[in-house]
């Protein structure tokens, strides 16, 4: 062990002029732009939660307002529809044809190419359209489904929403979305009432899909990676496609949350609640009616992406505060056998992977940095990050290094070594589906503050949250050396400072960054 640790002090002293050099410029700089600096990073502007939900509002009700209009213009159409010559007129022969005594079975021959047409151009936006006599039988369909022959009334059907609605409100103008078991799918209905010599003939039938209304819910403009705008029945259950669960949604998804249960009561409003996932949100819910049918329109997003969020937009400001608060890990007894069995090895420069019953283990973290990066259970990598890195350095920094090494060689040649890149590059493109990433967790351990900014920008430009990333330090340690079980999970932390004093500690048991921002906010959960 001695020896590695030997090695590592050996090889960055090699580079220690360069690293001298870039200090001298690292101050020069932040000499010239202190004044602007110290008061980009003086304080945040704005109320987190203020901020969060008067944007989310907004959104909820942009996005309210597009499916009411949607919807307004839908009725007005179908209410038109009964002055429409093509439509009426196919009506009106077709239950003449079966007034005098046409045959149930001889409704799929049927045909009219003018309305046919008419539908093309002008009601293709409805999935079909229904002709039904006042006594419930579909006389004639657009699609020519199972439907068409049945009677409404007194067939299997009669328990659609459709059946019921027409029978006991047979002037309604719509029904509410259910599933349609001709059409295998959720629907609603836009009714338009046929009336002949001031009596009620039947009912011209508007059969309206759900994916409608998923085409203006599923506009992810402006939404980030965890929010959605979503709506949800009077039965508590989703109308439209969450786009944050792979499953079907509509009609599936039971939505018994705060937000549904406040919006009942109080009609609209904001909170930070549990959602349908079992995750902590930000929440805007209003409560509206749609020809009758009660709906209640939900805009959230993950907390913890409003965290991060809020931390990648004053990042400055937050890095000057947490470095102050970061903690090595929790205190753990002494596991020496850790590092000596046999093992995944990782030496300076490199990363390693192992899976389930695996242990992963690097010696010797002077002024390198340790970052692991696993999934809980499944696999880990970890990499133990040269003082010469990419991620150490920022894109002018990189340009002297890089015409340094062209000029006078060097371990790199005449490039920047970038293994964070490399690292991350095989997790997420071999060992993870996209969908996945927010199961990763990460652990940044180091006896210095030198690299920790920028690999924590790198980890969160991957699409990690701050609640998915540690940071251990102890700074008046010379050395550490880590060990990583898969199967636990754990990041075994061995430090080693000078005249015997040493400390054990799991680093995966340190605070999130999420945690150490909400601290500095003074964030009430």
């Amino acid at each position: 062990m001695r020896g590695v640790v030997e090695k590592a002090l050996v090889d960055f002293d090699t580079h220690g002029y360069i690293m001298r050099m870039m200090s001298i410029l690292r101050f020069c700089l932040i000499f010239f732009f202190a004044v602007g600096l110290c008061g980009c990073a003086r304080s945040v502007n704005g109320d987190i939660k203020a901020d969060t939900f008067a944007k989310l509002q907004t959104l909820r009700v942009e996005r309210k307002d597009l499916v009411e209009n949607k919807l307004l213009r839908m009725r007005e159409k179908v209410r038109d529809s009964v002055s429409n010559p093509a439509l009426v007129g196919a009506f009106d022969r077709f239950l003449s044809m079966v007034g005098q005594g046409g045959s149930v079975g001889r409704l799929d021959e049927l045909e009219d190419k003018e309305l046919d047409r008419e539908y093309l151009e002008q009601y293709y936006y409805f999935y079909d359209i229904l002709f039904i006599d006042r006594d419930g039988l579909v006389f004639y369909t657009i699609r020519r489904e199972s439907d068409l022959g049945k009677n409404l009334f007194r067939s299997e059907l009669s328990s659609t929403l459709l059946a019921r609605k027409l029978k006991s409100e047979p002037q309604t103008d719509f029904v509410d979305y259910h599933f349609y078991s001709p059409s295998k799918e959720p629907a609603s209905f836009f009714i338009a009432p046929v009336q002949r010599s001031g009596r009620l003939a039947g009912w011209m039938v508007f059969q309206y899909s759900s994916s409608a209304l998923k085409e203006i819910m599923a506009q992810e403009t402006g939404l980030g990676k965890t929010a959605e705008v979503y709506l949800a029945n009077a039965n508590k259950v989703m109308l439209t496609q969450s786009r944050l669960l792979p499953q079907n949604t509509v009609l599936h998804q039971r939505v018994e949350t705060q937000a549904v249960e406040m919006a009942g009561k109080i009609g609209q409003g904001n909170d930070i609640i549990l959602d349908y996932r079992g995750v902590r949100v930000f929440s805007s819910f209003e409560k509206f009616q749609f020809a009758g049918a009660e709906w209640i329109i939900i805009a959230e997003v993950d907390e913890e992406e409003v965290i991060t969020q809020w931390f990648s937009d004053n990042r400055e400001y937050f890095y000057k505060k947490i470095f102050k608060r970061l903690p090595a890990g929790a205190p753990i007894e002494p596991r020496p056998e850790l590092l000596y069995q046999e093992s995944v090895k990782v030496d300076i420069n490199e990363y390693g992977a192992g899976r389930a019953g695996d242990v992963i283990s690097t010696a010797g973290v002077t002024t390198c940095t340790a970052v692991v990066v696993y999934y809980p259970g499944k696999f880990a990598f970890m990499g133990h990050i040269y003082p010469l890195d990419d991620v150490y350095f920022n894109s002018w920094e990189k340009r002297i290094l890089g015409a340094y090494y062209g000029t006078f060689g060097g371990v790199h040649g005449d490039k920047v070594a970038d293994l964070m890149s490399k690292m991350l590059h095989e997790i997420t493109y071999f060992n993870i589906y996209p969908s996945e990433t927010r199961k990763l967790e990460a652990v940044l351990l180091a006896t210095h503050l030198e690299s920790f900014k920028r690999i924590t920008d790198r980890l969160l430009d991957s699409g990690l949250l701050l609640s998915q990333i540690r940071i251990a330090t102890m700074a008046d340690m010379k050395y550490l050396d880590v060990a990583v079980e898969v199967d636990k999970s754990s990041v075994v932390a061995h430090w080693v400072g000078s005249g015997g004093k040493a400390g054990w500690t799991n680093a995966a048991a340190a605070p999130t960054l999420d945690r150490l921002v909400k601290d500095v906010l003074g964030y009430e959960t």
